[in-house]
């Protein structure tokens, strides 16, 4: 005996999304990056810890292939470089800003990474929002910041800011 049942629509629907879901997931949406190298360190301010402040390391020079690199500061002022989404920078020379606003910060690199993905114009960004330190840390090539990341990375970064 043959059983003619139409299956409703909405679970076909959710059936087939759950099939990509599962099948998908092997998929790395962003492309794996070759060559990066760790580069780990510190921000100070005033002698303290520097928490929540956002560190970017831009190429001195616009070299094909190479990108800034951004890390989010934890509670002692550490913290890891990270390329897209994937830990570390590409060797070679940089300038480096700090950014530590009053506003909420970003909760974490991955969504420091997303803000900077965005590049919203800067007539669409908040106007009121007031810097926690000196203004000219926040832009690299006003911060007196370089850095020259070798073929081995860096493990020991100081960055010592000051009124």
């Amino acid at each position: 005996m043959h059983v003619n049942q139409k299956i409703p629509v909405p679970i076909v629907f959710f059936g087939l999304l759950l099939l990509a879901a599962v099948f998908g997931t092997g998929c790395n949406s962003s492309p794996q990056l070759k060559g990066l190298v760790p580069v780990k360190g510190t921000v100070t301010y005033q002698g303290k810890p520097l928490e929540g402040a956002t560190v970017v390391f831009s190429p001195k020079e616009n070299k094909q292939g190479r990108r800034a690199a951004v890390a989010l500061t934890d509670k002692q002022g550490k913290f890891e470089l990270m390329t897209l989404s994937q830990k570390g920078a590409f060797p070679g020379e940089y300038l480096a800003s700090v950014v530590k606003n009053a506003d909420a910060a970003p909760k974490s690199n991955q969504e420091r990474i997303e803000q900077i993905k965005q590049k919203k114009p800067l007539q669409q960004r908040p106007q009121n929002i007031v810097s926690e330190i000196p203004v000219k840390y926040n832009d690299e090539k006003k911060s007196g910041l370089f850095f020259d990341i070798g073929e081995k990375g860096l493990s020991n970064v100081k960055i010592v800011l000051e009124e």
